[in-house]
């Protein structure tokens, strides 16, 4: 198990990287759970690897739904659902979404810029509405039953794999928070209590970065032995450390895989804007010399610039290179140029003109009396 802030890791597209974080932050957070009780056992396989994800130890009447599909070729989880149920009416639940929240602005396309605070809430609550109303959240705190627990397996795992982790996966421990908040909400008219249990991994800036959250929530009277016996089946837990492996080599290859894309991509978009870049200048070299020779055979023959409504092809000529337009105005009695090309042109009369190509342009919205004005072409 191991992976580091590289500069690979660094030029890999923001959206891969914060997807294989969540899966490897999943690998970690199960690998480090090495209990072995007694009890009623519930094995979850993983169908899309086939393979034993790990064990669960339930107290009695308790249950548990899983449905677990890692996908080898994306290098995550299509889905993903732990529903353990209490028998007063309480559960405990994670899916797919709630263990890939993303938040701030340094990932904006992935997170749409909200905040920790609002995405947290905003994913908690599209969990939680479909069975219960009047949700409201507590503020996320680094304190609780949960948190002191995880806090202490993270210990007892970096004793566990001292000399193994590289500097990279302790420092990414040291980035992420436990956090703790409270839930009120209702169903049916009775009053429910719940907590939001996150594992906040702060990543590319301090304020963005990926969260896995699960929901804790059971009829108020029964909370407190929901939860109890909640803290008891996580210490419980028995990952497949097989499995852990097989996952984390498979979101390795599809991280390796997007960064070879992304390269890919951004040679060929350097290519495409360097071929643009060529045809543009060659382009304006021709039309330079197009004008150099104009304006040679204009010296060359002696004649003026036309006016008073007067419009060669040489004018054109030079309209086209500096893409601009020219009209007559009867104001000062001389051709007047405007830069822009515009399918409808306008005047007052006093020597404005204004330019649009929008069809349904009404003149009358501007200040004085305009009327339509022809655009000069040649022998006109």
């Amino acid at each position: 198990m191991s992976y580091s802030l590289t500069k690979k890791w660094q030029e890999t597209p923001k959206a891969t990287r914060f997807a294989v974080i969540g899966v490897i932050a999943l690998v970690i957070f199960w690998d480090m759970f090495d209990g072995s009780y007694g009890g009623s056992q519930v094995t979850v396989m993983d169908r899309g690897l086939n393979m034993p994800a790990m064990t669960y130890t339930l107290p009695e009447d308790w249950t548990l739904k899983h449905d677990v599909v890692f996908d080898s070729g994306s290098g995550h989880y299509s889905k993903y659902l732990i529903e353990i149920h209490d028998p007063n009416g309480g559960m405990a639940f994670t899916n797919r979404y709630l263990q890939f929240v993303v938040y701030g602005s340094a990932l904006r396309m992935l997170s749409k810029g909200l905040p920790f605070d609002q995405a947290w809430k905003n994913a908690a609550y599209q969990a939680l509405q479909q069975n219960f109303a009047n949700i409201r959240f507590g503020e996320a705190l680094p304190q609780g039953e949960w948190a002191s627990l995880m806090s202490g397996q993270i210990q007892g795992y970096l004793a566990k794999k001292k000399g193994q982790l590289s500097k990279g996966e302790i420092a990414q421990f040291s980035k992420g928070e436990f956090l703790e908040a409270d839930i009120q909400a209702q169903r049916d008219g009775q009053n429910f209590r719940g907590k939001a249990l996150m594992i906040r991994a702060s990543a590319v800036q301090p304020d963005s970065g990926n969260i896995l959250m699960s929901l804790v929530i059971a009829p108020e009277g029964h909370f407190s032995d929901m939860m109890a016996g909640y803290l008891q089946i996580l210490e419980q837990v028995k990952s497949n450390p097989e499995y852990a492996r097989t996952k984390q080599q498979f979101a390795n290859q599809a991280m390796q895989r997007s960064q070879v894309a992304h390269q890919t991509r951004m040679a060929n978009q350097r290519s495409n804007f360097e071929a643009h870049q060529n045809l543009v200048n060659q382009r304006s070299a021709q039309q330079d010399a197009n004008f150099q020779q104009w304006m040679g055979d204009f010296r060359n023959d002696g004649t003026t610039p036309s006016a008073g409504g007067s419009y060669t092809g040489q004018d054109y000529l030079v309209d086209s290179i500096h893409e601009r337009q020219t009209f007559y105005d009867p104001d000062s009695g001389y051709n007047v140029s405007r830069d822009g090309q515009y399918d409808y042109n306008y005047t007052d009369g006093m020597g404005n003109f204004y330019g649009t190509n929008n069809p349904s342009f009404n003149p009358d919205s501007l200040q004085g009396d305009w009327r339509r004005a022809e655009v000069l072409t040649p022998n006109n």
